[in-house]
């Protein structure tokens, strides 16, 4: 899922200022321009006389650390954003493009993508016992170790274990770890630029999503995809251990010894609210990777170039950047759960109407464009809906376990490659994709306006 954190002003726990819309300033939006929040210890998080504390220096070293956290974020979690890239070299140059060939290929990039959320409780026990330089350090070694290991796959089995699971591990690693770099360390070194060290550091991700889609199509072409893994190796090894260099604990920093007890409670499993929650997240998470892993092979199966192809993704992405933004806005004034569900509505429909006609590269970027300013809405407004539904004294449980529960969205690209491989489907080449994108879209929006009106007293028009 992708992962929000807490606002500029982070002055207790990561979930205070989500629980009341109305609260929410500019600042807030700022900081969830990434995807998932880290919980962190207790000890760990600042007290708002932390933050006014007139010994702490306006920046200066801090700055280091703000470029750190923006680098190491920018090739390794973009290469998970990038893997329709990859699959539709392979289908077009090496596997061969089959439904069953297509189905075993997405297996690749929703292993990176389990991985990324469902090892977020284990990661914040690693850092119980290592400090955040080390595990930053191991996580950029495990995913550069992934990529060059996946340079001499011959098979799709090989691509599982190197970029799927090695990969998929040290992105966790990496993701969690510079999470917890914005939210507990760079407040540190700040008093009056806190927004804007942290909106900079946590957007290594949206920027990464932009620019790497299109570096791999490129190096896919020219060199092909072996030497292309060993290029964004390279890149990842350099950037990540000068991020590693760059970062350091102001003194007087401590671990604390953290227990998966202590991260999860599985009670709020019993609350209604909450299991319809992730149902939708399910529902709605399901459908936004559909477009992200199939629209570079649905571009060059409409007789686009594989560069075009790239050109959809980072569009996207880079789109997906501006609509969470913009959702954030919106939704401190009319409510998170009201611009999920309108936004949500937006995609399916686009999915089902535009994506249907998109027989021509402008009108496949455009709904590109469209799909990832409205498809990823939800992604940023995720904690806050969760804080109103489970209140601030569990929120940081109830989010680390509605990104475990919600793991199963991560195989909606490989239910949407099954359907596409029934003797129907394959009739019509892609329509299957396009319907289940649109339909777990709209689904989710139903379960979400459910919840919405069961929360407020079966009132359509409250604000949540």
């Amino acid at each position: 899922m992708s992962f929000k954190q807490e606002s500029a002003s982070l002055g207790s726990t990561s979930s205070t200022k989500f629980c009341d819309p109305k609260e929410q300033k500019d600042t807030d939006t700022i900081a969830s321009l990434n995807t998932q929040v880290f919980q962190l210890p207790k000890s760990e998080t600042l007290s708002e006389s932390t933050l006014q504390n007139p010994e702490n220096p306006e920046g200066g070293y801090g700055w280091f650390i703000v470029v750190g956290a923006f680098l190491v974020q920018m090739p390794s979690l973009s290469v998970v954003m990038s893997w329709g890239v990859f699959q539709d070299y392979y289908e077009q140059n090496l596997f061969g493009h089959s439904p069953a060939i297509t189905l075993q290929l997405t297996f690749v990039g929703t292993l990176g993508n389990i991985l990324l959320n469902i090892l977020s409780p284990f990661v914040q026990i690693l850092l119980s016992y290592m400090t955040t330089k080390k595990a930053l350090a191991l996580g950029v070694v495990l995913c550069v170790a992934g990529l060059e290991l996946a340079s001499f796959c011959t098979e799709i089995w090989q691509l599982c274990m190197t970029q799927g699971v090695l990969y998929g591990i040290g992105t966790s690693i990496i993701y969690y770890v510079s999470m917890k770099i914005v939210i507990s360390e760079i407040p540190k070194w700040f008093t009056k630029n806190t927004g804007i060290a942290l909106g900079v550091a946590s957007s290594g991700n949206s920027i990464g999503g932009l620019v790497m889609p299109l570096l791999v199509g490129a190096l896919n072409e020219k060199l092909g995809v072996f030497w292309c893994y060993r290029v964004v190796g390279f890149i990842n090894v350099g950037v990540g251990l000068f991020a590693c260099i760059l970062f350091r604990d102001r003194p007087g920093h401590t671990k604390v010894t953290q227990r998966l007890k202590d991260i999860i409670d599985f009670k709020i499993l019993k609350d209604l609210n909450f299991v319809l929650w992730c149902i939708t997240d399910i529902f709605l998470e399901g459908a936004y990777y559909v477009p992200v892993f199939f629209l570079p092979s649905y571009a060059t199966f409409i007789g686009l170039s594989p560069e075009k192809g790239s050109a959809t993704v980072a569009v996207a992405s880079g789109l997906s950047t501006a609509g969470r933004i913009l959702a954030g806005l919106i939704g401190d004034r009319v409510g998170h759960m009201n611009v999920t569900i309108v936004f949500s509505l937006f995609a399916g429909l686009l999915s089902l109407c535009l994506w249907t006609f998109a027989d021509s590269f402008g009108v496949l970027i455009a709904f590109s464009a469209l799909f990832g300013f409205f498809g990823g809405a939800f992604v940023t407004l995720t904690p806050s809906i969760t804080c109103i539904i489970t209140g601030k004294e569990k929120y940081e449980s109830g989010l680390s376990l509605l990104l475990v529960v919600t793991t199963l969205a991560m195989f909606g690209p490989n239910l949407a490659g099954a359907i596409e491989s029934s003797e129907i489907a394959m009739r019509s080449p892609f329509v299957s994709y396009k319907i289940f994108t649109g339909a777990m879209y709209v689904a989710g929006t139903l379960v979400l306006f459910f919840l919405k009106i069961r929360m407020s007293g079966w009132s359509v028009f409250k604000i949540i």
